[in-house]
């Protein structure tokens, strides 16, 4: 006998086992109702298994931003009892001269600069994929994975698989660098070798050759500062606004990095590179304001009706005005004169900053919200995430008050170039955070036609 073929529901099944017969009119009545039953029945039992799904994926998404809250904490109390328990004892009399001090302090804090972002970054990607943020689209990583070896990515699709490659490329490279980092370090503490600056400037330079073997990092990395320097002249990527609000937590690591390199080019001669420090060092931290200042414009430019920016552009020279202050109060024989300006425009560009942080790049304090002091639509479910990053980003902006009194906050060395270990550190931390909300909003914000279905009503 021929198999029977019936539909239910749009469901065509297959039944070979079902006898060719008539039935009568009332059997088949009966058929259909215990049908219906056993349909209604799936579908109920469809609905709580979703339902059941959807209750733990909120429950791993809550728990997974609470441990993001405790990192967030951790953090900077680790950083500052690190930096009590190796650093703050640190002085130039155990070295020959205060020049190798502090260039051995530079070459060191370049590396730990860019571990501890790396680190970070790794955990803004994670978090991101875990709560489909499709931070690939929005930095069109896809360009720059389909020319790395052995990866083939068609430009008109996104694969599941680059965001697991981006973060293990990130987290791999991350965990390299440390080794190297702490090694060094380990055994100049043991070996009482710290003082040895060829042996430090030869580590440093294995440390940025491991970051840069990677065609996906060069790529990213050169592509996107030559951008940021044509800002002026031509559009904006996401990626170069990105990269660049990235550099402006680094100027110190920027000082650090050009006080390493010359050491190296400079065949080993301190003595000229701490000369020309002494004024490179006061333009280079100007530099990531004045990269962001012209994306600001240029971006006005392109849309004349984004006022906004123009207030955003004037954020970024009130920094200018508070490294001049700042400059003139740190480095002038006559320099407490300039202390209370220093201090006033810092204070007013920090509040500023806070202010767009929270409110205009998160889109927090929205009026009439159903969340208080906070947004509508929260992609990260766990609403006291938002709260603990609104206290803890005010708090890490005003972490420059340390330098007024350091003895004051618990430094026994008052060495600015010592202290900027911790201050450079909790920048980057603040920098990090910023970025789950940052590229939160943006998807909020923006319709990408490629993003990941977000149920926005289950969130």
């Amino acid at each position: 006998m021929e198999p029977f073929s019936y539909e239910i529901e749009g469901f065509k099944m297959l039944d070979k086992d079902l006898p060719l017969k008539i039935c009568s009119s009332e059997e088949e009545n009966g058929n259909k109702m215990n049908n219906n039953n056993n349909n209604i029945n799936n579908n109920n039992n469809s609905n709580n298994n979703n339902s059941n799904n959807n209750s733990n994926s909120n429950f791993n998404k809550i728990f997974l931003m609470k441990w993001v809250i405790v990192v967030n904490i951790i953090s900077p109390f680790t950083i500052f009892y690190l930096y009590l328990l190796y650093f703050d004892s640190i002085n130039s009399e155990t070295i020959e001269s205060e020049m190798e001090f502090n260039l051995i302090i530079h070459i060191y804090r370049s590396m730990w600069s860019l571990v501890l972002l790396l680190f970070l970054s790794s955990l803004n990607l994670y978090i991101w994929d875990k709560f489909n943020i499709e931070y690939i689209s929005i930095f069109k990583f896809k360009d720059y994975l389909k020319n790395t070896t052995n990866h083939n990515t068609n430009t008109n699709t996104i694969s599941t698989d680059e965001g697991p490659i981006i973060f293990n490329i990130i987290l791999k490279k991350s965990i390299a660098l440390l080794f190297i980092l702490s090694v060094s370090v380990l055994a100049s503490i043991l070996n009482q070798s710290y003082n040895d600056k060829k042996i430090s400037i030869f580590i440093w330079t294995c440390f940025f050759i491991t970051l840069f073997y990677n065609r996906f990092i060069r790529l990213m990395v050169i592509e996107n500062i030559i951008l940021i320097l044509k800002a002026p002249f031509r559009s904006i990527t996401f990626l170069s606004f990105w990269i660049a609000d990235q550099i402006t937590s680094l100027s110190i690591f920027l000082k650090d990095f050009n006080m390493s390199l010359c050491f190296l080019i400079s065949f080993f001669n301190i003595e000229y590179c701490s000369r020309q420090f002494e004024w490179l060092s006061i333009i280079l931290p100007i530099l990531p304001f004045l990269f962001r200042i012209n994306q600001c414009l240029r971006v006005y430019y392109d849309n004349n009706e984004n006022k906004s920016q123009l207030f955003n552009a004037l954020k970024y020279f009130m920094g200018l005005v508070v490294l001049f202050f700042s400059n003139l109060y740190h480095n002038k024989d006559n320099g407490e004169d300039y202390k209370i300006h220093w201090i006033l425009f810092a204070m007013i560009s920090t509040i500023f900053s806070t202010y767009w942080d929270i409110v205009k790049d998160w889109g927090l304090f929205s009026k009439g919200c159903k969340n208080y002091l906070l947004r509508d639509q929260l992609l990260f479910i766990y609403k006291p995430f938002y709260y603990h990053s609104i206290i803890s980003n005010i708090i890490m902006r005003f972490t420059w008050v340390i330098l007024i009194n350091p003895s004051y906050f618990g430094f026994k060395s008052s060495n600015e170039i010592i202290i900027g270990i911790f201050l450079v550190s909790i920048d980057i931390v603040r920098r990090c955070q910023w970025n789950f909300i940052r590229l939160e909003f943006e998807v909020v914000q923006s319709n990408f036609k490629n993003l990941k279905q977000i149920n926005i009503e289950e969130i």
